[in-house]
């Protein structure tokens, strides 16, 4: 079994093969780390992406912001 990529405890959801499920899991998960930890924390989950998976979860926070 392979392990699961994480950023500070707060998954990757690399797992996760719906694509519009693993972006909506990504986008909480930076809400989180957000109140948690701070944006700078955010920018370093962050980096860990792809752009288009970047893409993806900012889509699914403008979703989950009522933006989209």
């Amino acid at each position: 079994m392979s392990e699961t990529r994480n950023y500070k405890g707060y998954s990757m959801f690399d797992d996760v093969e719906n694509k519009e499920l693993q972006a909506y899991n990504r986008a909480v998960a930076m809400r989180n780390i957000n109140t948690d930890l701070g944006k700078e924390d955010v920018k370093e989950y962050c980096h860990m992406l792809t752009m288009p998976d970047k893409l993806n979860a900012v889509r699914e926070l403008a979703k989950i912001a009522g933006m989209a």
